[in-house]
């Protein structure tokens, strides 16, 4: 218990250093070049509204805001933002910022995120990145014959309906190369071309058996965490099956063997594999050892892979009762009738607190009745309509009562299987800073440009704002920390490519209206772009405020696909 709590604070504070770091940069970046332009700065404030905390220091009060949307650096000498910064007693010998400083200040923020990328680039290429080695490949190990859309219609795949097949090689998406499967998926997701009807379409390059071939695919929009939907097709990346342990007695393979081919069919993926197997009681297995191929012949093994349970209804609440089994059990003779603890699950965890359950809980009786095995559950609750449930809670048996119950019992699901193990397929990146960089840039300029294209699916509501940000954040410290660095990359990249947008408000906006009164002398550009930085800065509020609703929606469909997760975990033998 105590590890979980010093995890959980751990990775709050990751997020919360990476996340207000890379704010505390930018600014710094432009509050370093003021000062060394000999600019007044009365301010620099991470984050927007009231202060939590502040501390002056010299001529420049610190201070950590109450709303984490961005930050600031007060430069009266640049821009009056009184709606945001407040009023300041200016000093009455203030001299006027000329154009070099209004340019050196306004770029040095961006330059500072990307030298602070930079710098966690290096930790990279020293550390590594890990990553499935799957994605370096970019040819189709698995071709999915459906998907299941968001209004629960389940439809052909595009890449089947389009006669793909495992082994193919894609060269080119829409006239672009890609060079991994990472390549493809982006390439299929951002994509912008419609056919005459305006429906998604897909052009590929592909190499079959030393031909290239042109197909053309229409990409569905599905999902991908229950909430934002992108085009997909059905493809998956081609997989090295390694054997990574057999269970004693297994003289036939070795560890180190790849699969090649099951019955003289190439196995490219784990889904392919179990196909292949899963109602034969042997198969001929043909595998690379040493660079030579060795053929033999291998038998299966009968399993449970998903337990039995009940679906147990009263009142308005529905649960799960499933199964927990010894480690000792005969994962091939598993059914309704074998003894195990039954435990009550439920997503709806409220349900169960109206008749006081809670998840976790383990039946003991019902009705007086002792309940070993789901066999004795079911007979239970249709003898006696199951009024009283003896539940262990904290090693005490309570009593609970409800209403007149229902039972449904969901048998096992059984298939054939190999009884050795796979090695796992991660490998570790270890990319020049410069690569990662230009790849982090090469992204995000392919996300503008489908952002931008009336015709692709992506949108605003797919971008992310601050929660968004610690939402992903938060995802990648409890995986691995380097994934972390590598997403601050590019947090980092993207601050200063938009931040140089020629908009108000931004730093491009800034620039450009430098060199604009430069060029001009006009002394009304400055009251101009004051008037729109006003505007501006309203509408930046308002799509933040957007952004972030579709950020909570993912938050809460991360819930729910984690519940999922969670249920699809306790089913599985």
């Amino acid at each position: 218990m105590l590890k979980l709590i010093f995890s959980g604070i751990w990775q709050v504070f990751l997020v919360i250093l990476f996340f207000c770091g890379s704010i505390v940069v930018h600014e710094f970046g432009h509050y370093l070049a003021a000062k060394v332009r000999g600019l007044y700065v009365p301010r620099f404030s991470i984050g927007f509204g009231p202060a939590l905390w502040k501390k002056k220091i010299g001529e420049t009060e610190f201070r950590v805001a109450l709303l984490p949307f961005g930050g600031y650096v007060s430069l009266p000498q640049l821009s009056n933002l009184k709606e945001i910064e407040g009023k300041f007693d200016l000093p009455k010998d203030l001299k006027s910022a000329t154009c070099t400083d209004k340019v050196v200040v306004a770029i040095m923020g961006p330059v500072a995120n990307v030298l602070f990328a930079m710098v966690l680039s290096c930790i990279l290429w020293r550390a590594g990145l890990p990553i499935d080695s799957s994605m370096l490949s970019r040819t189709v190990g698995y071709v999915e014959p459906t998907l299941l859309l968001d209004d629960g219609d389940i439809v052909m795949s595009p890449a089947r309906t389009a006669g793909m097949k495992a082994g193919d090689e894609i060269v080119m998406i829409d006239g672009f190369v890609v060079n991994n499967f990472n390549d493809i998926q982006k390439s299929i997701a951002l994509g912008g071309n419609r056919d005459i009807f305006g429906y998604p379409k897909s052009s590929m390059q592909i190499v079959r058996e030393g031909r290239r071939l042109n197909i053309e695919l229409k990409p569905v929009l599905v999902s991908e965490n229950g909430s934002d939907r992108f085009r997909k097709v059905g493809i998956l990346p081609k997989q090295e099956l390694v054997i990574g342990s057999i269970p004693s007695g297994r003289g036939r393979i070795e560890v180190g063997d790849q699969i090649l081919r099951i019955n003289d069919v190439n196995i490219l993926h784990i889904r392919s594999l179990h196909e292949r197997v899963s109602n034969r009681r042997s198969v001929k297995l043909e595998v690379l050892r040493n660079g030579n191929v060795v053929t033999t012949r291998i038998s299966t093994v009968p399993m449970a892979v998903e337990k039995p349970y009940a679906i147990l209804s009263f009142g308005d609440a529905v649960a799960d009762i499933i199964p927990f089994y010894l480690d000792n059990v005969d994962k091939s003779t598993i059914s309704e009738s074998t003894g195990a603890k039954l435990l009550l699950f439920s997503e709806q965890c409220e349900d169960l607190q109206k008749y006081n359950f809670a998840n976790g809980m383990e039946i003991i009786k019902i009705n007086g009745c002792n309940c070993h095995n789901l066999y004795d559950i079911a007979h239970a609750i249709n003898r006696y309509g199951a009024n009283t449930f003896a539940m262990l809670k904290s090693d005490t048996v309570v009593d609970v009562v409800v209403p007149e119950a229902q039972v449904r019992l969901v048998p096992a699901v059984y298939t054939n299987i190999f009884d050795f193990g796979l090695k796992t397929n991660t490998v570790t990146l270890h990319k020049s800073p410069f690569e990662q960089i230009r790849e982090t840039i090469a992204t995000t300029f392919q996300t503008l440009g489908g952002l931008f294209n009336k015709n692709s699916d992506i949108s605003i509501k797919h971008l992310m704002g601050p929660t968004g940000l610690i939402r992903t954040l938060h995802m990648f410290s409890k995986t691995d920390i380097r994934l972390l660095l590598w997403f601050v990359v590019l947090i980092n990249i993207n601050l200063a490519i938009l931040n140089m947008i020629p908009l108000p408000v931004l730093d491009g906006g800034y620039v450009a209206i430098s060199l604009m009164e430069k060029a001009t002398g006009g002394k009304y550009v400055a009251k101009i772009f004051g008037i729109l930085q006003s505007v501006f800065l309203f509408i930046l509020f308002g799509l933040l405020i957007y952004v972030s609703f579709f950020d909570v929606k993912r938050w809460v469909a991360d819930g729910k696909s984690h519940e999922e997760y969670s249920r699809q975990a306790r089913l599985k033998v």
